[in-house]
């Protein structure tokens, strides 16, 4: 049987040699696609399972990822842009229009204004993982204690090589001890990781999967991170999607969050997907403003959850840093979270954590449960955020097999926003429809 992974070499080389041409000798081309939105299609996978050899996983089923398009970018690169055109030029309605003048911060965009405007990006760090690892020894690169540098990638499949979603998948030292649990993707694929935190002790040993009540497991050697396992079995496809928003709405995000949530909104109401869908919308900010999380339980009521978005305001902060640690906390085990459905937390923010040892310890057992009951985290980055913002959330992106989303100047709405750490060039796309390509990559294989 062909070595699975030789197509996935053979795939991403393809990838990057197509974009270093596009970026012609600079660090970084930008490339703008057309402002269609991406139809949504019906979805390929498998329902969860949560196994009783995963210590702590529960029967609270998984989520999976992917690469999201062709070239693992964005679909169609479009020509490079030499001049960046006005936002005038990117839509027929012209340049973002500022909120009115006076307009007190949380008043509802007008109708007029409601239009798509916001541009974003997004980054698979799993795809180009030798540029990830290029910050390994950057100050930043593991503030929390943690860190995302030593992978290993596992493909699991099933009869005539078809790739299993949903399969449990763990990492384990020669005691049999865990050292990482994860999901397989729609694409078969699990992320695991070792000596991620800097406590972190126990060497690979062996790679177990479980999959409809089978089980197989391979040795781990030196030097090598990727491997395959086969299950004789077929997948089904999934039943439910559970999106999860997790809004910053301190002072800082005063600049767009009026945007945001109207575009995200008009995002939920356009979504066309052939399955059970429900969505959580949650907002958070800081110890002592008036509430730390405010959150909402799961609904299928998309209108519900569109309303709640409109409603709430901007207050509090203070100091940059912000309670990521408990949004985390909150979303991810805060929540009844279905057996069968694929699992996304979009989670907004334009600042770090905290930088405490209960913090890093936080995050580090959200980390952990997200990544082993499937949770996806997808980090949008918004203005104002530093480069700790940055790779903490890459790194949140890169230990649950989630994306990194960043929000860009292209529509001139809100103060500046940080232009990532990459070498790798990428598309500018209406905000709205990044979400719905996220959302695409984790629900359907081409």
């Amino acid at each position: 049987m062909k070595n699975h992974f030789e197509t996935i070499r053979a795939e991403e080389a393809l990838k990057q040699k197509t974009l270093e041409k596009a970026k012609k000798g600079s660090r970084k081309k930008l490339l703008i696609s057309s402002v269609s939105a991406a139809v949504l299609a019906a979805v390929i996978g498998l329902a969860a399972f949560a196994p009783s050899w995963i210590n702590g996983s529960g029967n609270d089923g998984t989520a999976e990822s992917g690469g999201m398009f062709s070239d693992g970018n964005g679909s169609g690169l479009a020509g490079e842009i030499a001049d960046m055109p006005s936002t005038g030029d990117l839509w027929e309605d012209g340049a973002a229009s500022a909120p009115e003048e006076g307009a007190p911060a949380g008043t509802a965009v007008p109708e007029s204004q409601a239009q798509t405007k916001m541009t974003a990006a997004v980054l698979d760090d799993h795809l180009y993982f030798e540029q990830w690892l290029e910050r390994s020894n950057a100050k930043e690169f593991d503030a929390y204690g943690f860190k995302a540098d030593r992978r290993i990638t596992v493909k699991v499949t099933g009869q005539n090589g078809v790739a299993l979603s949903f399969a449990n998948v763990v990492l384990i030292d020669a005691q049999g001890n865990i050292l990482y649990a994860a999901v397989t993707d729609i694409r078969g694929t699990a992320y695991l990781f070792y000596d991620y935190y800097r406590n972190a002790s126990g060497a690979p040993a062996a790679i177990r999967a479980e999959f409809l009540g089978q089980t197989a497991e391979t040795a781990v050697f030196k030097g090598q991170d990727q491997y395959a396992l086969s299950f004789n079995a077929v997948s089904d496809a999934p039943e439910a999607l559970d999106l999860l928003f997790m809004i910053d709405t301190t002072g800082s995000m005063g600049d767009e969050l009026e945007y945001l949530k109207e575009e995200t909104a008009q995002m939920l109401t356009e979504l066309t997907l052939t399955y059970s869908t429900q969505v959580s919308i949650n907002f958070y900010r800081d110890e002592g403003d008036a509430y730390v999380v405010k959150s909402n339980p799961f609904t299928a009521d998309i209108a519900e959850a569109a309303a709640q978005l409109r409603q709430e305001t901007v207050d509090g902060g203070g100091d940059y840093p912000e309670a990521v640690e408990k949004a985390l906390e909150n979303g991810i085990s805060g929540h009844p979270w279905r057996e069968n459905s694929v699992k996304i937390v979009f989670l907004v923010l334009d600042a770090p954590a905290h930088k405490t040892e209960g913090v890093s310890q936080s995050l580090l057992q959200s980390i952990e449960a997200a990544a082993r009951r499937g949770i996806r985290l997808v980090p949008v980055m918004a203005s104002g955020a530093d480069e700790a913002a940055e790779i903490l959330c890459r790194q949140l992106a890169l230990f649950t097999g989630g994306r990194f989303v960043f929000i860009t100047d292209h529509s001139g709405i809100g103060s500046t926003h940080r232009e990532p750490i990459t070498t790798v060039a990428y598309e500018v796309k209406p905000l709205i429809t990044i979400l719905k390509e996220v959302i695409y990559a984790y629900t359907k294989v081409d």
